[in-house]
């Protein structure tokens, strides 16, 4: 039962970590970030911590985290992780072992978290010049600096720098430096944990928001970079994003994977998502959650269920979660291709994706027709979704992008195909302007963004008809619809024009428009 874990978490935060939370709620997407490295959870007020749409009281996930490990020169496996049993991760930058619970280290980095928007940004810069200025506490306290006297890093957190001396000073026009409207930026290391392996290294995690009305604005940016501050080099490095999806009620959930896309999700087992006990569903047209690696291709998917058997269950050992890393069961067995990927229907093929096939159009292997061309049983989903970097050596970091996207428009399984679209638009706008994000070289600013225009000509039409785009050169996603709501075509595309054809009977239809930032809806009648 979700309470049982959630006790177990509660106990593990105390017990290692006092956690301290911030919320991102910089668009439609209302998202707890803490600072023990299991973030969109709320464990200590016994909540899921990823509610959307914003004030819904609805959730999609109910924690999730980035796992590292890797193996040294001598093949000992070495892993960082956060789960509910087992907290790889502690606040704050690696210093001097001394350091760790002191007073000096504990006042500046006892809580490691730092939210900022971008209207804070914009007063800063209007008033930094003028007499008495003092900069608000969330510009002043950015991290930019560390503090070299206790063995941290000399520079940490990304700042726009002003005069070009390498020092974090607000006062000569310095700036945190983000894409987005609201950036929450967390500094965790697992050297402080009693319980890792201790690869020595720090990871820095940058969530961050648009405040869109496009198909960005329900979109949650993730930027991590991973710091070896050690003198070893390791080899046979992954990193992973671990996601315990909660689509609403938790007991009814499928997830997915889309390795062509780098994509994984999750979605409701049926087409109504019904309260049950403390769990409140979404109701009709429950929405799909899903998770893509932007600029590193997928090396494995894996996934278990809460209450499992062995050894499709909550690892608690390093051990359990580098094979869960590498693509393979907790006991270290194999994945096969069909069924539930161990017992149920296996081809006897090995695989490191499991459920890669469409549900929505009912191709290939799912969780809709696993079981002998039958559903799965539903249940509460955790997911792992991994890349492998190669190695790490000593003094290198590496960087990673993700986005958690999120759909509600149609049914069910219709969602999981509109996250697709969604997945498609932004990875084309990623490709196109990949120096606009973290892992490019970035400089924060605020867009001109031209009001979004298309044409729709012949109007009337048979059903053939084009559509010209003005002042776009974002990734868009068209759908047509009929008056009843009913999805009748969707792509995604970046050309300036384009041409649908419709097989249907006369009459008027919707054709919509989505970019980043912004949705419009235009009519076309075909007669």
């Amino acid at each position: 039962m979700k309470t049982t874990t959630l006790f177990l978490c509660i106990l593990g935060t105390s017990l290692l970590h006092a956690q301290n939370l911030e919320a991102l709620n910089g668009n439609n997407a209302n998202a707890s970030v803490t600072d023990n490295a299991l973030f969109f959870n709320d464990a200590q007020n016994n909540n899921s911590g990823y509610e959307i749409p914003a004030g819904s009281n609805l959730s999609t996930m109910y924690a999730a985290a980035i796992w590292a490990g890797g193996k040294d020169v001598n093949g000992q496996v070495y892993v960082s992780a956060s789960s509910y049993s087992f907290n790889g991760w502690a606040s704050g930058p690696i210093a001097n072992s001394q350091e760790y619970g002191s007073s000096n280290y504990t006042n500046q980095y006892g809580s490691s978290l730092w939210k900022v928007t971008r209207q804070q940004v914009e007063d800063h810069l209007a008033q930094y010049q003028q007499g008495g200025y003092v900069p608000a506490p969330e510009i002043a306290d950015w991290p930019g600096n560390g503090d070299t006297s206790m063995g941290v890093a000399e520079q940490l957190a990304p700042f726009f720098d002003n005069d070009g001396d390498g020092v974090y000073e607000p006062l000569d026009g310095d700036h945190p430096d983000f894409p987005g409207d609201e950036v929450v930026y967390v500094i965790v290391n697992d050297e402080a944990s009693p319980v890792s392996s201790h690869m020595i290294v720090e990871m820095h995690l940058m969530f961050y928001q648009f405040n869109d009305n496009g198909y960005l604005g329900e979109t949650t940016f993730l930027n991590t970079r991973i710091f070896n501050r050690s003198i070893v080099d390791y080899y046979n490095y992954k990193q992973a994003l671990y996601v315990d999806f909660d689509i609403g009620n938790y007991q009814d959930d499928y997830v997915g994977c889309d390795s062509l896309r780098n994509m994984m999700y999750a979605y409701n087992g049926d087409a109504f998502d019904e309260n049950s006990g403390s769990a409140q569903g979404y109701e009709a047209n429950p929405p799909c959650q899903a998770v893509v690696s932007l600029n590193r291709d997928l090396f494995a998917t894996a996934y278990y269920a809460n209450s499992s058997s062995f050894p499709m269950l909550d690892p608690t050992n390093e051990q359990g979660m580098w094979n869960y890393m590498n693509g393979l069961w907790i006991d270290g067995s194999p994945m096969f291709y069909g069924g539930n990927g161990y017992n149920s229907g296996v081809t006897g093929v090995p695989t490191h994706f499991l459920f890669t096939g469409n549900p929505y159009t009912g191709t290939g292997w799912s969780e809709v027709n696993a079981n002998n061309g039958g559903p799965n049983l539903t249940g509460d989903r955790r997911a792992v979704m991994t890349t492998d970097i190669g190695s790490l050596p000593a003094k290198t970091s590496v960087c990673s992008d993700f986005a958690f996207i999120f759909d509600d428009d149609d049914g069910n399984l219709e969602n999981v195909q509109n996250v697709q679209y969604i997945a498609d638009a932004l990875q084309l706008m990623y490709d196109t302007n990949g120096l606009s994000f973290p892992c490019g070289f970035f400089t924060a600013n605020t867009p001109e963004i031209a009001p979004l225009d298309f044409n729709l000509f012949p109007n009337p039409s048979s059903g053939t008809f084009s559509l010209q785009f003005a002042n776009n050169t974002n990734p868009v996603i068209v759908e047509v619809r009929d008056m009843t709501g009913r999805l009748l075509h969707s792509e995604t595309t970046q050309a300036e024009m384009i041409q649908i054809q419709l097989d249907v009977p006369a009459g008027i239809y919707q054709v919509s428009v989505q970019s980043p930032h912004q949705r419009a809806v235009k009519s076309i009648a075909v007669q």
